[in-house]
Parts: structure tokens; sequence; C-alpha cells
């Protein structure tokens, strides 16, 4: 058993003629690590080897993890907004889009581009739309798409901000 179980995901289990530590039992910090690291680019610390059951533990920390990166794009934008650092609107939605795409690794807008694209070119068979989406390209529609989306979010940044 590791010296600090809070720092590891992996709780070995007891012989028979051991008893059962409590502290074993908790996860600790594991289930944020993971969530951490599937949902942004930040560098959280590596859990290794991931079970389904740890992977079922991390669900409930994507809303910690997304609160949390929210609340620090929107201390950026308010820092680079006009009544702060006096940028213009403009460069500043900006710098918070590329900001928060990029701290999201554009998890969000993969998945979106891969579904639009499996909708429009996989109409004609099931299986033709599990390929298009399981590709690693992407196509007009998804661009499209994407683009669209990319310039709504700006337009919202830019009002917000």
């Amino acid at each position: 058993m590791p010296a600090e179980p809070y720092l590891s995901c992996r709780v070995s289990a007891p012989n028979r003629d051991e008893q059962r530590d409590p502290q074993a039992d908790r996860p600790g910090l594991c289930p944020c690590w993971i969530a951490g690291r599937f949902l942004t680019r930040y560098p959280f610390p590596d859990p290794s080897a991931v079970t389904p059951a740890e992977l079922g533990l991390a669900v409930p920390w994507y809303l910690v993890i997304g609160l949390t990166l929210g609340l620090a794009i929107t201390a950026v934008a308010f820092l680079l907004g006009p009544t702060v650092l006096a940028r213009p609107t403009g460069v500043a939605a900006a710098l918070v889009l590329s900001l928060w795409v990029w701290s999201t690794g554009g998890l969000h807008l993969d998945g979106l581009a891969d579904t639009v694209d499996a909708w429009v070119s996989g109409m004609s068979s099931r299986e033709r739309t599990l390929a298009i989406m399981k590709g690693p390209g992407c196509r007009p529609a998804g661009v499209s798409t994407l683009i669209l989306i990319l310039v709504m979010k700006f337009a919202g940044l830019e009002t917000m901000i």
C-alpha cells in the first residue's frame, strides 16, 4: 500500500490476516485528475491505467472542472476587457476564445464536427454514419459548422466583454 493513499488511484487489497484500512477505500483526488486530464489540456497528474470504476468516479468531478475552467476564463475576460486593461473588445474576445478552445483541447468542437459530418454525409446507412464518426478527417459540413460556431462564440464574447 502506498505511503500516501490519497495520491494514488490504486488501492491494494489487504491479505486475509490484515485489518482493512478505511483510508485505502477512499479514491482521493484520482477521479479529479482523471476528469481534468480528459476535459482540459492542463497538466493534471497521470493516474496511469484507469479502470471503468475509476472513470465512473470521475464523472461528478466534471462539474468541478467545468466550473473552475469557466471561472478562470471569465477572470481572463474581465482582465482583458475595457474596465481593467482597456483592450479593444474584439481583441479581448479573440484572446478569450483562443484560451477557451486551447484549454479544452477543442473536445466539444471535435465532437460537434464529427456529429454534423455523420448526420449530413451518413444518412444512407448506420454503418456509414458510425464509420464517418470514427474517422480522423473533417468534411465540409463539419468545417462549416465549426466556423459558424466559433464566429457565434466570438460575437457573444465581444458583446459580453
